[in-house]
C-alpha cells in the first residue's frame, strides 16, 4: 500500500510546512470565465472554472466557498484533481441544506489521484445517471463456501474515484440520488464524519480496497441497494455510532481480509438477501451495538463469519432478526467470542447461531431469552464453550449438537424454558460436559436427548420442578450417560417416563446421585424403553452407586425402575444405595411390562355349557402386571368338532385380572381338545394350552349341530295316537263324502238336485276331497308333503268357499228377481265363470306360495327343552295361506250380509230350504277360518297342537258342510212333495185372483160364472211364453197357442208391475190372500167396514177354493200359463184398491 497520504495528513494537522492558498467563490449564478472565483462578485459556476488557481504538486490550501443555492451540475464534465493536495469544499456554515449540488449525468463527478479533498456543509441529491456498461469481476475467492456471493457486478464508473487519495466528508448529505456507485477507494483514505446517505438508489455505496476507512456518526437510511451496501478488500475499517436502518441490498456489508471494527452503533431494519455483515477471512469486532430486527432471506442470516475469521461481540444486543432457517450469527471461525451479549426475540425456525466446519466458539456471560428457535445449531465437529449464561423463557432447541460436536457447559442456568422436542439434543457421537448445570421449571419432550453414540457427563448438576414427556435425560442408540453428584427434585414425568429414558442400547452409570419427590406414570428414576432391534448384539450396562431415592410416587408401577418391555437386557444394578417411601399404585420398586400370563378354568364339561375363564397377567420380574388394560386376551379351539361362542376377548384390568364372562363351549359328546389362549401384546412365553372333555350325551339323547354347537336333545314328532285318530276321521269323512258324490251321480236328475246345481255339489264335493286329502299329509314331513300341503289346503278351502258364496249371492238375486219357480237357481256357465273370477287371487298367491317357500323337511330344535322335532320348514308358507283365507272371510262376510237381507225369503217355496242351509253354513265357514287362525299360530314351537288344530279345522270344515249341504238334498222326500204341491197351489189360488177380483181385490159377484162348476177353461190372459224358459219352468210344456197374440200386452203389463212391487211372490201364500204388509206398499188406513169386506171375500175364496178342489182335482188353469202375469195384475189390482181407500178416509 502507498503511503504519501499517510505524510500528507501528517504534515496538515501538524502545520509544517503548509502553504495557504486562498478563497476560491463558486455561486448558482456564477460563470466559469477566466478570472471568476476571485471574489464574490465574479464568482465561479463549478470547479472547473476555478481550476485555473489550482496549483499541482503544493501544499496549498484551496477553499472553495460555495453560496447558497443549487448547483446544476448535470451536463458539467468529471472534475479530475491531480495532486491537489488540499482542497476544501465548503458551503456556508449552518447552511448545508441550502447549497445542494446534482451531480454529472455521466456517472463520474470527481476523480482524485494523490489528492486530498474535503466535503463540508453540502447537500448532494436528485442525481441520476444514463447508461452505463458493467464489467463482471471476482470481489472474492469461493474458499468460505458461499459460492453465491463471489460474483457480481461491478460498475466502472462511480462519483468519487480516489486513487492513493484522501476523501473526507462532514456533514454533507446524499439524498434522492440514483446511481451507480458513490465512493471507490483503492489506497485510499476515507472519512466519513456525521454526514447522511438517504433515499438513495445505487448498486453499490461504498468500494474500497487497500484503504483505511473511517465512519464516525454515518447515517445510511432508507437506501436501496442492488449489490451492497459496503465491499472492501484488505481495508481498515472502523465505524463508531453508525446508524444504519431501512437499507435494502442483496450482500449487506461484505469484506474479505478485512480489519472490521464497529462500535456503539444500531443495525436495524435492514433488508438482505445474504447477510447483513459477511466477513470472509477477516477480523470482525462488534462492541456495543444493537443488531435488530434485520431480515435476510438466505445464505447464513443477519452475521456471518468464515472459517479464517476471528473476533468477538461484546456488550451487544441482538434482538428480533428473522430470517427462514437462517441465523442471528453463522461462524465457522476457529476461534471467535461472544461476551456480554443478549440474544432475544428471535424467530420460530430460526438459529441464534449456526456453526459450521470445525469452528470454535465461546460464550461468557451472556443472556438468551424469549428464543423461538434453536440457541446452536451445528452439523460438524464443533467446539462451544457456554460458561455463566442465562437461558430463559426458551420455546424450541436451546443446543443442536451432532457431527461429533462437542459442547462444554460450566455453571450455567436454564429456567422456564419449553419444547417440543429435547433442549438439549446431541446425535452422531456428539460430545456433552456439564459443571454446575441448574435446570428449573422447564417443559419439554425430553431435556437432554443422547443417540448414536453420544456422551453426556452431568457433574454436580441440579434439576428441580421440571416436566417432560420422555424423559429428563434420553438415551438412544449406544448412549453413554454418566452422571455425578447431581439431584433431581420434584421433576414429573407427564407420559410415560420418569428422569431417565433409555433403550438398554448403551452405558448410564450414576454415582452419588439424589432423586427426591419426583413423580412418573412408570419408573420415576429409570425407564427403560422397548427395543428397536431387539436388543440383537448389543451390550447394556446400568449401575448405580451410593444413590438415595426419597419419597418418589409411581402413579401406575415401578417406582424406581420400569421396565416397558418384558426383554430385560440391561438390568439395572444397585450398590449402597438407598430406598426411602419410594412407591407405585400397581407395583414395587422395579417392574416390567407384561411378560406372560396363566388362566383357570372348568376340564370336565357339558355341551354346550357356559363358563367363565379367570386370567393372571404377570412380568419379568413374576409380580402381578397391574395397572394396565392394554393387554388383551383371546381363546380358540384347535379341533373340529368343538366350537366357542360368546366373549371370547377380554382386556387386562388394572387390577392384573380378567374374566372371560359367557364362553360357550360345544363339542361332540366325549371329545378331548386344547383350547389356545394367546394375547397382544404376546407373552414372552407363548400360547397357553389347556385340555378340555366334553361328557357323553345320556340316555334316549343323541347329539345334534344346531347353529354352530353341539347340543345332546331329545327327538319329539307329532304324537302317533293323534296322527291314528285323525287318520281315521278323516277317511270316514273322505268315504263319506265320496258316497255323497255318487248319489249325486244317480239322482242327477232328482229335482233337487237339479235346483241346487249338481256341478255345484261336485265343486264341492272335489273341495272337500283335497281337505281331507291335506289331512293325511300334514303328519309327513317329505318334501312331497310339505309342497302338498302347501297346495291341497288353499285348493280345497277354494273349491269349497267360492261355490257357496256364489250359490248365497244367487239365491238372493233370484229371491229379489222372483225366479223361485225356477228349475235350477244356479246356472252352469254362471258358477263356474264366477268361481275362476274369484278364484284369481287365491290361486296368485297359491302359485307365489310354491315358487317363492323354500318349503321342505328340516329340523326344529328347542334348546329350552333339550327337545328336537323333524317338521316342514316354512314358516312365509302359512303367511300366504292366511291371506287367502282372510280373503275368502271377506267374501264370506259380503254373503253374511246378503243372508241377513234375504232372510224372510230362507223358506220360501220351490227352494227346500236351501237358502237356510247354506246361511248356517257361511257361518260356520267364518268360525272355523277364526279359529283356525288364531289357533294355527298360537303353538309357534308345538307342532303337535299344530297338527291336532288343523286337523281338527280341517274335519270340521268337511264334517259341517256334508251334514248342512248335502244331507238335506237326501233325507227330505217328503218335504220335496209338499214344497212341489204348494208351489202348485200358489199357482192356482194366484190365478184364481187374476180372473175374478176386482180392482180393490174384491169379488166381482156381476160374474156369474164365479159360481157355476163350469168355469170357462181358457183364462181372460194370455201369459206370455218367454217367461217360460227351461230356467223357469219343465221344458216338456208346450206354449200356449195364442201366447204370441198376447206378448206385447202382457210384457207391458210385466214392466209396470215388477217396478211397483216384485217381491210378492217370495211369500208362502198358501190358503190366505197375500198380505198387504207384506208387499212393501205405502201403509194404507183401513176402518172397521173394510176390514169385514176383506174377511168375507176371504171366505167365499176359500170357500170356492174348496168347492173347485173337490169338483175339479186338477188346476182349472193350464199349465202354461205365467204366474208372473197373474201376479202383476194382481198386485196393480191391491195397490189400485189402497189408493182409493185413502181417498174415501181424507
Amino acid at each position: 500500500m502507498k503511503y504519501s497520504f499517510i505524510y500528507l495528513l501528517f504534515l496538515f494537522y501538524l502545520g509544517i510546512s503548509v502553504v495557504y492558498g486562498f478563497d476560491i467563490y463558486l455561486s448558482p449564478n456564477g460563470t466559469d470565465i477566466d478570472g471568476c472565483g476571485s471574489s464574490t462578485g465574479s464568482a465561479c459556476f463549478s470547479l472547473q472554472g476555478a481550476k485555473q488557481y489550482l496549483v499541482d504538486n503544493k501544499i496549498v490550501i484551496y477553499n472553495v466557498l460555495m453560496a447558497p443555492g443549487y448547483y446544476d451540475y448535470r451536463f458539467i464534465p468529471i472534475l479530475e484533481l491531480n495532486n491537489i493536495y488540499l482542497l476544501v469544499v465548503s458551503g456556508e456554515a449552518g447552511r448545508a441544506n441550502e447549497t445542494i449540488i446534482t451531480m454529472s449525468d455521466s456517472g463520474e463527478f470527481i476523480s482524485l489521484f494523490k489528492s486530498l479533498l474535503r466535503l463540508n456543509q453540502l447537500t448532494i441529491a436528485h442525481s441520476t445517471i444514463g447508461k452505463v456498461p458493467y464489467n463482471r469481476i471476482v470481489l472474492f475467492p469461493s474458499s468460505f463456501g458461499f459460492d453465491s456471493i463471489l460474483l457480481t457486478i461491478r460498475p466502472t464508473i462511480s462519483d468519487f474515484y480516489l486513487q492513493n487519495s484522501t476523501l473526507i466528508v462532514d456533514n454533507v448529505t446524499f439524498f434522492n440520488n440514483t446511481r451507480k456507485l458513490l465512493i471507490l477507494a483503492e489506497g485510499s483514505l476515507f472519512v466519513f464524519r456525521n454526514s447522511t446517505i438517504q433515499k438513495n438508489i445505487y448498486d453499490v455505496l461504498f468500494e474500497f480496497t487497500e484503504s483505511s476507512v473511517l465512519f464516525t456518526g454515518p447515517r445510511i437510511i432508507s437506501n436501496s441497494l442492488t449489490l451492497a451496501i459496503m465491499s472492501a478488500n484488505d481495508t481498515y475499517i472502523t465505524l463508531n455510532r453508525a446508524l444504519f436502518i431501512y437499507n435494502y441490498s442483496i450482500y449487506g456489508i461484505i469484506f474479505y481480509e478485512t480489519y472490521f471494527y464497529l462500535n456503539s452503533s444500531r443495525i436495524q431494519n435492514n433488508v438482505s438477501r445474504i447477510g447483513i455483515l459477511i466477513s470472509i477471512n477477516s477480523k470482525i469486532i462488534l462492541q456495543n451495538c444493537i443488531i435488530q430486527e434485520n431480515i435476510s432471506s438466505t445464505s447464513s442470516g443477519i452475521i456471518y463469519i468464515s472459517e479464517t475469521s476471528s473476533g468477538y461481540i461484546s456488550t451487544c444486543i441482538i434482538n428480533g432478526n428473522f430470517g427462514p432457517s437462517v441465523s442471528d450469527i453463522g461462524t465457522a471461525s476457529t476461534s471467535y467470542e461472544i461476551m456480554l451479549t443478549i440474544f432475544s426475540n428471535s424467530s420460530v425456525n430460526q438459529h441464534s447461531i449456526s456453526m459450521y466446519d470445525s469452528g470454535s466458539l465461546t460464550i461468557q456471560d451472556c443472556a438468551f431469552f424469549n428464543i423461538n428457535g434453536t440457541i446452536i445449531r451445528s452439523d460438524s465437529r464443533v467446539s462451544v464453550v457456554v460458561m455463566y449464561t442465562l437461558f430463559h423463557d426458551i420455546d424450541g432447541v436451546a443446543f443442536d449438537i451432532d457431527g461429533g460436536g462437542f459442547l462444554l457447559m460450566i455453571s450455567n442456568f436454564i429456567r422456564d424454558c419449553t419444547s417440543r422436542d429435547a433442549l438439549f439434543r446431541f446425535t452422531d457421537r456428539a460430545y456433552f460436559l456439564a459443571a454446575g448445570l441448574i435446570v428449573i421449571s422447564t417443559k419439554s419432550s425430553k431435556l437432554i436427548s443422547a443417540s448414536m453414540e453420544s456422551k453426556v457427563y452431568l457433574y454436580i448438576c441440579y434439576f428441580e420442578n421440571n416436566e417432560v414427556d420422555n424423559g429428563l435425560i434420553y438415551g438412544k442408540e449406544l448412549y453413554q450417560i454418566y452422571l455425578s453428584s447431581s439431584i433431581f427434585q420434584h421433576n414429573t414425568g407427564t407420559t410415560l417416563e420418569g428422569l431417565i429414558s433409555l433403550d438398554q442400547t448403551g452405558v448410564f452409570v450414576a454415582e452419588v446421585t439424589r432423586a427426591t419427590n419426583n413423580y412418573a406414570p412408570y419408573g420415576t428414576f429409570i425407564t427403560y424403553r422397548e427395543l428397536d432391534d431387539g436388543g440383537q448384539n448389543r451390550t447394556c450396562i446400568s449401575e448405580i452407586d451410593s444413590s438415595t431415592f426419597i419419597d418418589n410416587r409411581a402413579w401406575i408401577s415401578g417406582a424406581t425402575v420400569y421396565y416397558m418391555t418384558p426383554d430385560i437386557i440391561c438390568k439395572v444394578i444397585f450398590n449402597n444405595s438407598h430406598f426411602i417411601n419410594s412407591t407405585s399404585t400397581f407395583g414395587g420398586n422395579i417392574n416390567s411390562y407384561y411378560n406372560n400370563f396363566s388362566v383357570i378354568l372348568p376340564r370336565i364339561l357339558d355341551t354346550p355349557e357356559v363358563i367363565q375363564v379367570s386370567i393372571a397377567a404377570f412380568d419379568a420380574f413374576g409380580n402381578d402386571y397391574r395397572g394396565s388394560n392394554e393387554i388383551s386376551f383371546y381363546v380358540q379351539e384347535r379341533c373340529d368338532n368343538v366350537n366357542i361362542s360368546g366373549i371370547q376377548q377380554v382386556s387386562l384390568t388394572p387390577t392384573g385380572k380378567s374374566i372371560m364372562y359367557n364362553i360357550e363351549i360345544s363339542g361332540f359328546p366325549g371329545t378331548s381338545c386344547d383350547l389356545i389362549f394367546t394375547s397382544i401384546p404376546p407373552a414372552r412365553t407363548g400360547p397357553l394350552a389347556y385340555n378340555i372333555i366334553i361328557i357323553p350325551c345320556k340316555k334316549d339323547y343323541k347329539p345334534y349341530a344346531y347353529q354352530g354347537k353341539y347340543y345332546c336333545l331329545k327327538q319329539r314328532d307329532i304324537s302317533h295316537t293323534s296322527i291314528v285318530a285323525f287318520s281315521v276321521l278323516t277317511a270316514v269323512l273322505m268315504a263319506i263324502t265320496l258316497v255323497f258324490g255318487i248319489m249325486i251321480l244317480v239322482y242327477w236328475k232328482n229335482i233337487m238336485i237339479q235346483h241346487s246345481n249338481p256341478y255345484f255339489l261336485l265343486t264341492v264335493i272335489v273341495g272337500l276331497l283335497f281337505i281331507a286329502a291335506s289331512n293325511f299329509l300334514l303328519f309327513g314331513t317329505s318334501t312331497f308333503s310339505c309342497i302338498g300341503k302347501l297346495v291341497a289346503v288353499p285348493i280345497g278351502v277354494i273349491l269349497c268357499v267360492n261355490p257357496v258364496i256364489i250359490k248365497e249371492w244367487r239365491i238372493w238375486k233370484t229371491r229379489k228377481d222372483s225366479y223361485f219357480e225356477q228349475k235350477s237357481n244356479l246356472e252352469t256357465f254362471f258358477l263356474f265363470k264366477w268361481l275362476i273370477i274369484l278364484s284369481i287371487i287365491p290361486i296368485i298367491l297359491l302359485i307365489v306360495n310354491v315358487a317363492v317357500s323354500n318349503s321342505k323337511p328340516m329340523y326344529v330344535y328347542d334348546i329350552d327343552k333339550r327337545e328336537v322335532s323333524h317338521v316342514c320348514s316354512n314358516p312365509e308358507g302359512w303367511v300366504y295361506i292366511v291371506i287367502t283365507l282372510v280373503y275368502l272371510m271377506i267374501l264370506l262376510m259380503i254373503c253374511c250380509a246378503y243372508v241377513y237381507m234375504g232372510r224372510r225369503y230362507l223358506s220360501s217355496p220351490g227352494s227346500f230350504n236351501e237358502p237356510t242351509y247354506i246361511g248356517i253354513l257361511i257361518y260356520n265357514y267364518i268360525i272355523l277360518i277364526i279359529v283356525f287362525i288364531s289357533l294355527r299360530f298360537s303353538f309357534p314351537n308345538n307342532y303337535n297342537a299344530q297338527y291336532i288344530t288343523t286337523a281338527s279345522v280341517d274335519s270340521a270344515f268337511i264334517l259341517c258342510t256334508l251334514l248342512l249341504l248335502f244331507c238335506p238334498k237326501f233325507y227330505l222326500t217328503k218335504f220335496i212333495e209338499y214344497q212341489k204341491k204348494e208351489l202348485v197351489r200358489n199357482k192356482d189360488i194366484l190365478q184364481f185372483y187374476q180372473m175374478y177380483c176386482n180392482d180393490q181385490g174384491q169379488l166381482n159377484l156381476a160374474n156369474h160364472d164365479i159360481f157355476t162348476p163350469d168355469t170357462p177353461a181358457q183364462p181372460t190372459i194370455i201369459p206370455d211364453s218367454t217367461l217360460f224358459t227351461s230356467s223357469s219352468v219343465d221344458s216338456t210344456s208346450p206354449p200356449s197357442p195364442s201366447s204370441s197374440s198376447s206378448s206385447l200386452t202382457t210384457k207391458n203389463k210385466k214392466s209396470k208391475s215388477k217396478t211397483t212391487n216384485n217381491n210378492i211372490y217370495n211369500n208362502n201364500i198358501s190358503h190366505s190372500i197375500p198380505d198387504p204388509n207384506n208387499l212393501n206398499l205405502p201403509p194404507i188406513i183401513s176402518d172397521a167396514n173394510d176390514n169385514n169386506v176383506i174377511n168375507n171375500d176371504n171366505n167365499v175364496i176359500n170357500n170356492n177354493y174348496k168347492a173347485k178342489s173337490t169338483s175339479e182335482p186338477s188346476s182349472p188353469f193350464s199349465s202354461s200359463s205365467s204366474l208372473d202375469e197373474i201376479f202383476e195384475s194382481q198386485n196393480n189390482n191391491i195397490v189400485n184398491h189402497s189408493k182409493k181407500r185413502k181417498k174415501r178416509k181424507k
